[in-house]
């Protein structure tokens, strides 16, 4: 089953994946609530956020009869998504004119976030390099990544390097 979990979504007849990034090996025991129950009477978190989304607003028109058994997992519903694709997904990599406005832009990403890949937002930073050339991506967007739990790192007096009394 973890196999499964890490080939990520994929279409039946064509084989071809529907993301660009799946669980990250190693992060089975993130998966207690999101993938699977904690315990068996218990239900998904993931199915909670899913299903509203699902039926209300990633398609258009909505689907408020839709259940997660209805949602297939092919080519033809990646298609039928599209029309909401702008409101939800960033991922047009040419921030030019953000960058030439004097933009900054940071990505942080959890590497063991159970719901989105971090693989997605290594891919969008790729797309920019492709799209923008490395230099200027570089000059105006950091990157950083953490555990999922971390906190983002605060200044200590040790990363100041000063003084104390």
């Amino acid at each position: 089953m973890a196999r499964r979990f890490y080939e990520g979504s994929t279409d039946p007849q064509t084989g071809a994946h529907l993301t660009a990034g799946q669980p990250q090996y190693g992060s089975e025991l993130d998966w207690a609530g999101i993938y699977v129950p904690q315990a068996a009477e218990d239900g998904l978190m993931s199915a909670q956020a899913a299903l509203p989304v699902i039926r209300n607003l990633a398609f258009d028109p909505p689907r408020p009869w839709t259940t997660l058994e209805d949602f297939a997992f092919t080519e033809e519903t990646l298609q039928a998504l599209r029309t909401r694709h702008l409101l939800f997904d960033a991922t047009n990599p040419d921030l030019s004119a953000f960058a030439e406005a004097g933009g900054k832009l940071i990505l942080w990403h959890g590497l063991a976030d159970p719901h989105i890949s971090p693989a997605n937002t290594l891919s969008l930073h790729k797309a920019m390099i492709d799209q923008m050339d490395a230099e200027t991506v570089v000059t105006f967007a950091r990157g950083r990544t953490a555990t999922y739990s971390a906190p983002p790192p605060s200044p200590t007096k040790r990363d100041c390097k000063c003084r104390t009394p």
